[in-house]
């Protein structure tokens, strides 16, 4: 069963240099800052391929994206992706969590579908 809420934040170009609670004291506070205070930052991150569209699947996956299908920069890679894969999205609806994503940009390019109940974007 569910425990505690989890927010997961996966902001693409949002540098810690403009982040107040990351350093930077001639900015001033705003709401990411109340995140990172009251959360966990991974200082210490890699992509696992050429971007963001990519790179969002591995961390969904844990997997590099030869091994997840989505291999290479445009949105035709992203259709590669292996359905098959139990993603991170997955785990929380088998333990119970209800799980929504929302993403400013166009559906297919940002995280697999896999394992959300509700699935919102903006678009462009």
């Amino acid at each position: 069963m569910a425990g505690k809420n989890i927010y997961w934040f996966l902001l693409d170009g949002l540098s810690p240099w403009y982040l107040n609670s990351c350093g930077n004291k001639t900015v001033s506070k705003n709401f990411f800052d109340e995140l990172v205070e009251h959360g966990v930052v991974f200082s210490n991150v890699f992509t696992t391929d050429a971007g963001t569209h990519t790179s969002m699947h591995s961390i969904f996956s844990s997997l590099l994206p030869a091994y997840n299908g989505a291999v290479g920069w445009p949105k035709t890679a992203l259709r590669k992706f292996n359905k098959t894969i139990y993603t991170f999205t997955d785990c929380l609806k088998q333990d119970g969590y209800s799980t929504w994503r929302y993403c400013d940009a166009d559906g297919e390019r940002c995280v697999p579908m896999s394992g959300f109940d509700v699935w919102e974007s903006s678009g462009h």
